[in-house]
């Protein structure tokens, strides 16, 4: 509906099989999502439109693992700010929550968006394709990022941990007792500690990262530290 230079848009999609959409064939996502759309605003002042998106999949499965959400995804826009208000998302025992704000003003400091997350690695093999048969992996990683700034100048931090991981390779000698520890943070990766054990031998790495190093000409800005990796 549209009047005044003013618009309002109501859509519904209901359970849309994701096999009309134009994927990749050999794409292993089957199932359907479900979602609505309400947005309200004027054609020349769009920052100041409202919005929100409530999404639901339906018997969604990635390499014929169950995904589910815990409750509808619900995102706004309002103010000129990207909201996510509710977003978990689980699959082959883990999972991933997304919850916080995004100012579209290039100026603003005043956003944060968390993500925690959890991957059981002893069955997320079960989500990549072929794994299964020639990978056994074990131990739990943990995540935490946070992003700081707005949706053009982002600052992300984030900590990446394992304890007591396993990888074994069929036919060949398994990496055990691997320790992993990682942070992002003032424009660099830091692999703060990797160990492990393989063939007896004990295994410790460090080193760094710089995000100089990443490719210019993304489309978001983010610290970069300056120096070589080591």
């Amino acid at each position: 509906v549209v009047a005044n230079r003013a618009a309002s848009i109501q859509m519904n999609v209901g359970a849309t099989d994701l096999r009309a959409l134009p994927l990749p064939a050999d794409l292993p996502l089957r199932g359907a999502i479900r979602a609505a759309l309400e947005a309200r605003g004027e054609w020349d002042n769009w920052r100041k439109a409202t919005a929100t998106l409530r999404v639901e999949p339906v018997g969604l499965e990635w390499n014929k693992q169950a995904v589910t959400t815990e409750g509808p995804i619900l995102a706004e826009f309002s103010g000129g700010t990207v909201q996510v208000k509710q977003a978990r998302v689980m699959a082959a025992g883990s999972s991933v929550a997304v919850t916080g704000s995004l100012p579209m003003d290039a100026k603003s400091t005043d956003g944060l968006l968390r993500v925690q997350g959890e991957v059981d690695l002893a069955r997320a093999t079960a989500l990549i394709p072929h794994w299964q048969d020639s990978l056994t992996l074990s131990g739990r990683v943990a995540i935490a990022a946070e992003v700081r700034g707005n949706l053009a100048k982002i600052d992300p931090t984030a900590t990446v941990s394992l304890r007591d991981g396993t990888i074994a390779p069929k036919g060949q000698s398994p990496v055990s007792d691997i320790q992993l520890e990682v942070q992002l943070k003032d424009g660099t990766l830091l692999l703060e500690r990797l160990a492990g054990t393989w063939a007896k031998a004990r295994i410790e790495a460090r080193g760094e990262f710089p995000l100089a190093l990443v490719p210019a000409g993304l489309p978001v800005e983010f610290p970069r530290k300056q120096g070589p990796a080591s």
